[in-house]
């Protein structure tokens, strides 16, 4: 049976609590993750921000579509801005995930695509000594099936 050790990622960098979601993107698109791993000052795994926390929380256009047939466009346009400037305030810590299960590098793929689903998440951090060593998303658990032939 294989087991986080056997598909995890190693860790690439992880981003502070304190880091703005701009950074938190910017992690992301460097790593080519669907997630970012967010640690505390020791280095432990404090939380993790998905793609999804980013897009629901970093930007929300969508919602003032409607708005645009009560107002003015110049009005929406504004009000966007004003809420697009409270977006990129907000850290890492301010819209991370702290509830996902932690695995260690012997848990079994079987219980970490449990936790996926259960969680409704993509990335899972493996740990050691609560710290991050490497993280395991639902591709990395789709390579890991053995088909048969």
């Amino acid at each position: 049976m294989a087991i986080a050790r056997d598909i995890m990622r190693p860790i690439a960098e992880t981003v502070r609590r304190d880091a703005t979601i701009k950074e938190v993107a910017e992690s992301m698109l460097r790593t080519g993750l669907p997630g970012a791993v967010i640690v505390d000052e020791a280095g432990r795994v404090a939380g993790v921000v998905l793609l999804d926390d980013l897009v629901i929380r970093g930007s929300r256009p969508a919602h003032l579509v409607p708005e645009l047939a009560q107002e003015s466009v110049y009005e929406v346009m504004e009000r966007f801005g004003e809420e697009s400037k409270a977006a990129a305030a907000l850290t890492a810590a301010a819209i991370m995930r702290t509830d996902l299960p932690l695995t260690t590098e012997d848990t079994p793929t079987v219980e970490i695509a449990n936790f996926m689903a259960d969680a409704r998440v993509d990335l899972i951090p493996v740990v050691r000594d609560g710290k991050p060593i490497g993280v395991v998303t639902k591709l990395d658990l789709l390579r890991s099936i053995e088909w048969p032939a």
